[in-house]
């Protein structure tokens, strides 16, 4: 178990180190679904868990065109790499500024009230980042 979490943060680091890749990457994850035969282009929505629910968080600080929403489940809710308690988190590469362009798009967190890796800290600076940015965002916790 403590090598398959030091695994999957040295690959989730991986991509939030190099922000401009990790975007990119999304993009092109987004329009691949959207053009699948049994897809609406003009209709999609995004959903993940933990580092999934990072991701469509950055869909959301991108303003990836044509998602009208994501659900973020147990999701880092911060713009950088994490920290490990025995190891440090890496540099981050580059980090592009956040454009929200899609002003549409409705965003829902569900997370547990003893998560670490939100801590209350966390969530106020994401809140007030939505609303500065005037984003549609629910964020539950249980």
């Amino acid at each position: 178990r403590r090598d398959h979490r030091a695994g999957a943060f040295k690959a989730m680091n991986a991509m939030l180190s190099d922000w401009e890749k990790f975007r990119r990457f999304l993009r092109t994850w987004i329009e691949a679904g959207k053009s699948h035969s049994a897809a609406c282009p003009t209709r999609c929505a995004a959903i993940g868990y933990c580092f999934g629910g990072c991701a469509v968080l950055e869909m959301v600080r991108d303003g990836i065109p044509g998602v009208q929403g994501v659900v973020s489940f147990h999701g880092v809710l911060t713009s950088f790499p994490q920290a490990l308690p025995d190891t440090p988190a890496p540099p981050m590469v580059s980090q592009p500024p956040n454009s929200y362009a899609n002003k549409e798009i409705i965003v829902n967190i569900e997370n547990g009230t003893d998560d670490h890796l939100v801590p209350d800290e966390a969530a106020r600076a994401f809140k007030d980042e939505m609303n500065a940015q005037g984003i549609d965002w629910t964020f539950k916790v249980r």
